[in-house]
């Protein structure tokens, strides 16, 4: 008799092992994959150890007029740690990081040959090119004077950037006014942001 009981017992055991609802198996062969873009998260489920689509732009958050742009998803929450390719092996969070090409900010001093020099910054590695413009009111035309093509696309931090008029000399009788761009590619063409016009004293 006991005998029998055990055997009906290992074979219930058996039993319930093969007994695994739909549910319980579709749990167990899919993870979550979260994407915070420090905006909104969104949830995606993938099968385990399916490669994960990172190539996945969110939609962008912002309602001003400025150019933003989603640069890519990274591991922690720090935005130090770059990612383009993962297998989806466990629930993870992936965390997006987005830009925003700001108008540049000026000053203006003298070097020792009483040239003004034009300070501003370059405030991430996807700005290429900066151009300094010139002219003669706050509300005429500015005409480029000086450049910065083909900027260091290695640069992650932000760079002092300076131009010299060396056609303007301190106590000129002229009035004149300086403004900056900061220029990204798009892919398919160019977005530029500008300074405030300053005028030099």
């Amino acid at each position: 008799m006991k005998k029998i009981a055990t055997l009906l017992v290992s074979s219930l055991l058996l039993i319930s092992l093969f007994l695994v609802s739909p549910q319980q198996s579709q749990a167990a062969s899919t993870v979550n994959i979260t994407f915070d873009d420090g905006h909104k998260k969104i949830v995606k489920k993938y099968k385990k150890n399916a490669k994960i689509n990172l190539n996945y732009s969110p939609k962008s958050p912002f309602k001003d007029k400025k150019y933003h742009w989603f640069s890519g998803w990274y591991t922690n929450k720090s935005l130090t740690n770059s990612v383009y390719s993962a297998k989806a092996t466990k629930n993870k969070t992936f965390y997006g990081k987005w830009y925003t090409l700001n108008d540049p900010k000026i000053s203006v001093t003298y070097n020792s040959k009483k040239n003004p020099v034009i300070h501003s910054k370059r405030e991430n590695k996807f700005i290429r090119e900066m151009v300094l413009y010139r002219a003669s009111s706050k509300n005429g035309t500015f005409y480029p004077i000086d450049g910065l093509t083909d900027l260091d696309f290695s640069n992650t931090n932000t760079e002092n950037i300076k131009f010299i008029d060396k056609k303007v000399i301190k106590g000129t009788k002229k009035t004149y006014y300086y403004s900056v761009s900061a220029k990204v590619f798009t892919g398919t063409t160019w977005v530029a942001a500008y300074s405030k016009p300053v005028k030099l004293k």
